[in-house]
């Protein structure tokens, strides 16, 4: 509802090129093909909108203002942002849709239902955010550091009111020869919470922690599915190969010597066939030769297969990598041996 009521409006303002505000002047072709491009943009939005694509109305949104920077284009801006969960800025948007009305005298008719909406806005980007303002101790020690929310503070910023979405937030202070100090705050909407910040001494004889070096890990070494699976291929097509050779190319050559050798005892000759017997000696010097050329193929494919995946698999830690807290490593490799690297200790 807010929504229609938003674009409405600006569909209502901007249809007369913000006449209403602007001197009288004649309408050019460059009047009226920003107009078109404000309308475009503005259906762009209202489709991001309806589909729940808040950035994508926001971009169309900013493209406009950088048209026409009417209030009702303003409004539409800090709605999306209110949408999006940005209270700042939907606060600054609210805030200049509001002074651009007041800037042009005694609000208009048809303005009346920007400012409301402007107003109100503002109003619910405000109890949305809270101040948060530190205070500093008189000497702050050298090297402070200052936290809000987990992001580090300007020195410059330390005492400058920051405005917080409402809700808890840690401030946290660190300092050399100093104990870390921390606070969780309670952010309240339209309230200035202040925050001093104390830096204590570290007592004589106390001893800070020092930081622990990290565990020994262990870093789990690559897959090795996919070298072995080359070499069992390579071994199933060598395997092939060799059965081509045994079991089908040495039967077929016996049968060729034993036709060249002697018609006679050429079991594949029939008399019918015995005037023929030099076509079918060529014929079985044909079958031999494909068979041949599929077992070479077989196992050149086969051995290079498995030649890749060998190399592939020494490439590839067997075991996993063991690192000590200092940096040295020691990695087995799938050959059993194992390769240590200086650095530190183990």
């Amino acid at each position: 509802m807010r929504f229609g009521l938003g674009v409405g409006l600006v569909l209502g303002v901007l249809a007369y090129g913000g006449g209403a505000w602007s001197q009288p002047r004649p309408r050019g072709t460059s009047d009226v093909a920003r107009q078109a491009q404000v309308q475009s943009l503005l259906r762009d939005a209202q489709s991001a909108v309806a589909r729940g694509d808040h950035a994508g109305a926001l971009a169309n949104a900013e493209r406009i203002e950088r048209i026409s920077a009417e209030p009702s284009v303003l409004m539409f801006i800090a709605e999306e942002h209110q949408a999006l969960y940005h209270p700042e800025e939907s606060r600054a948007y609210a805030r200049r849709c509001i002074q651009a009305i007041e800037t042009r005298g005694p609000v208009e008719r048809e303005m009346a239902p920007i400012q409301q909406r402007c107003r109100e806005l503002l109003g619910a980007a405000d109890a949305a955010l809270g101040v948060v303002r530190l205070v500093m101790p008189d000497q702050v020690p050298v090297g402070t550091r200052v936290f809000v929310g987990g992001t580090v503070v300007p020195q410059e910023q330390w005492e400058r009111p920051r405005s917080i979405q409402t809700g808890q937030i840690e401030v946290e202070a660190t300092a050399p020869g100093h104990l870390v100090w921390r606070q969780v705050v309670t952010v309240r909407g339209r309230e200035t919470s202040e925050v001093r910040v104390q830096l204590e001494r570290v007592p004589d004889g106390v001893v800070l922690p020092c930081p622990q070096p990290p565990d020994a890990t262990t870093t789990p070494s690559p897959s090795r599915a996919g070298p072995i699976t080359l070499l069992v291929s390579g071994g199933v097509l060598l395997g092939v190969g060799a059965a081509l050779a045994v079991f089908v190319e040495r039967p077929l050559v016996d049968d060729y010597n034993q036709c060249s050798t002697s018609a006679a005892m050429c079991s594949y000759m029939t008399p019918e066939a015995a005037r023929t017997s030099n076509q079918r000696l060529q014929d079985m010097s044909e079958d031999i030769s494909f068979v041949r050329r599929v077992e070479f193929s077989l196992m050149g494919f086969g051995l290079g297969t498995a030649v890749g995946g060998l190399f592939w698999l020494l490439g590839t830690p067997g075991r996993p990598t063991r690192r000590g807290p200092s940096g040295a490593t020691v990695t087995v490799l799938p050959t059993g041996g194992a390769m240590f690297q200086i650095g530190g200790a183990l």
